[in-house]
């Protein structure tokens, strides 16, 4: 089922509504969207300004830091041949000589010699293989006797249990 719509336009009084939109769209435009347009193109403006006074001004610090920049790279180049050609050779030398410093602790081999001392250089060179510390830490001992029971057996074994523990505290302390 279709239906028809029968629709009459005073052409006249549409003509005039339709003048009316027009002048009403014009005014639209001219009252708000021009000046709207004005004010972006004028902020546009303002910040294409800004961004080149902004770049001019970092690329002449730029020309500043790329100097500064290049100043330290030859400074780190010259201490960097310094460490090169000065430090690690006579560092080299000193650990062949020495076998290297154990001031503030490390492993040690036997027969090799070593700078230590945290108030002043010592060398030292050690018959066994240990552990130089920087500071004394105090070391638990376990002692542990088993035997017969008894004075008599106790008696026999107490010159052994004395060097036993001299032994154990002189490892702990070594080893400390």
């Amino acid at each position: 089922m279709s239906e028809t719509i029968r629709v009459e336009i005073d052409r006249d009084l549409f003509r005039g509504d339709l003048q009316g939109l027009r002048e009403d769209l014009q005014a639209t435009i001219d009252e708000d969207l021009v000046p709207l347009a004005e004010n972006v193109q004028g902020l546009f403006q303002d910040i294409g300004q800004s961004l080149v006074s902004e770049l001019t001004r970092a690329a002449e610090k730029g020309r500043l830091s790329v100097d500064s920049i290049v100043d330290a790279i030859l400074k780190d180049v010259a201490a960097l041949a310094v460490d090169q050609v000065v430090r690690q050779p006579i560092n080299g030398v000193l650990n062949q000589i020495f076998g290297g410093t154990r001031a503030g602790g490390g492993a040690v081999l036997p027969g090799q010699s070593y700078l230590v001392g945290e108030q002043g250089p010592e060398i030292f060179r050690p018959a066994t293989a240990g552990q130089v510390t920087s500071r004394v830490q105090p070391t638990a001992v376990t002692v542990t006797i088993s035997g017969g029971s008894g004075r008599d057996s106790l008696g026999r074994s107490d010159s052994q249990i004395a060097s036993h523990v001299a032994r154990k505290l002189g490892k702990a302390h070594r080893n400390a």
